[in-house]
C-alpha cells in the first residue's frame, strides 16, 4: 500500500518550512538573521538547479516521516466535512484551499500533545462551520482524534496545551 498516497511535495512548500525553521533558530539566537539569510539564498539557488532530484529527496523525505503515521494509512476524509467552504477553496473569491495544507500538515509524524494543539487552534479558528461546532473542546477534540486516528487523551484540556509560536507559524492560516 503506497502510505504516501494523494501527498505532493512541493519544492515552494519545502523551502517555505526551511524558511521557518531558520526563523525559529534566529528567534531562539541560535543562528544570525545574516547567516540565515545567507543559508536560505543558498538553499534556493540549489533548488532552482536540482529541482528534480530535491522533488524527488523531498518525496523521500516525506515518505520516511510517514511510517508509523496513522495519518498516511487510506481512509476517507471524514474532517473536511467540519470545515467552512471558504478554508476549502469553495467558491471564486476563495482560491486558495487551506484545508489541503492543514492536511499535509497533519500527515507529519506528530506526538499525541502536538495533534491536540492543533486541535485547540482549529477550535478556536473561525474556519469551523457553526452549525457542526461542538459546544466543547473536549467534543470537538474527540471528533478531531477520530477523525486523523490519532490517540485521544482526556487530560488535554486547553488550559494545559501551551501553543507555540512555531506551529502557530506553520499553521498561520488557522
Amino acid at each position: 500500500m503506497n502510505k504516501s498516497k494523494g501527498l505532493k511535495c512541493d519544492v515552494t512548500d519545502f523551502l517555505r518550512n526551511g524558511e521557518n525553521y531558520l526563523d525559529v533558530l534566529v528567534e531562539k539566537g541560535m543562528l544570525s538573521q545574516k547567516d540565515a539569510n545567507e543559508y536560505l539564498r543558498l538553499a534556493r539557488a540549489f533548488v532552482e538547479e536540482n529541482q528534480e532530484v530535491v522533488g524527488l529527496a523531498c518525496e523521500l523525505f516525506l515518505r520516511f516521516f510517514l511510517n508509523g503515521n496513522p495519518l498516511a494509512l487510506d481512509q476517507p476524509d471524514t474532517l473536511a466535512d467540519y470545515f467552512v467552504a471558504s478554508f476549502k477553496g469553495i467558491g471564486p473569491s476563495h482560491p486558495i484551499n487551506f484545508y489541503a495544507m492543514l492536511r499535509e500538515s497533519l500527515h507529519l509524524k506528530r506526538n499525541d500533545i502536538d495533534y491536540a494543539r492543533i486541535a485547540l487552534l482549529i477550535y478556536q479558528s473561525n474556519k469551523l462551520q457553526p452549525q457542526k461546532r461542538p459546544k466543547s473542546f473536549a467534543t470537538w477534540y474527540r471528533i478531531f482524534c477520530k477523525c486523523i486516528g490519532c490517540k485521544y487523551h482526556s487530560h488535554y484540556r486547553p488550559n494545559k496545551l501551551i501553543i507555540h509560536d512555531s506551529l502557530r507559524k506553520e499553521l498561520y492560516y488557522l
